[in-house]
């Protein structure tokens, strides 16, 4: 019943994201709506480029919760950590295999939520426990 007043909400907060004049993807819309107001399992498909992390930061900005984010590769997790350093109030981190040499007390700050987003490949999260 709320649906079109969910939608006005959620395509404002994304403008604040993008550069100025630009509009949110319809996808990107309803993904952050049903993550936000927990609509059930939601996938977003989409081809390089498209805005899929936009979707992950802006539901952390929005509701406070950390994303979680598993890719499959560490270049792409440095290209997503980069992408994702543009928007403001985003605190994240990338898990590597080379993360526990380099930089021991990361998990202690991920227990305490330090972080607002957390990017790990899937062999990391077999092998951590945080």
């Amino acid at each position: 019943e709320n649906v079109a007043h969910q939608v006005d909400l959620i395509r404002a907060a994304l403008r604040r994201f993008l550069p100025s004049g630009c509009e949110p993807h319809a996808q990107q819309v309803e993904v952050v709506r049903r993550l936000v107001y927990g609509l059930g399992d939601t996938i977003l498909v989409a081809k390089t480029g498209f805005g899929k992390s936009i979707t992950l930061h802006a539901y952390s900005v929005l509701t406070g919760n950390i994303t979680l984010q598993i890719i499959p590769l560490s270049k792409l997790g440095g290209e997503q950590l980069d992408a994702i350093r543009r928007y403001e109030g985003a605190n994240l981190c990338l898990v590597t295999a080379e993360t526990k040499h380099t930089n021991p007390s990361l998990f202690s700050a991920i227990r305490k939520g330090t972080y607002t987003h957390i990017l790990l490949g899937p062999k990391q999260v077999i092998s951590l426990a945080i």
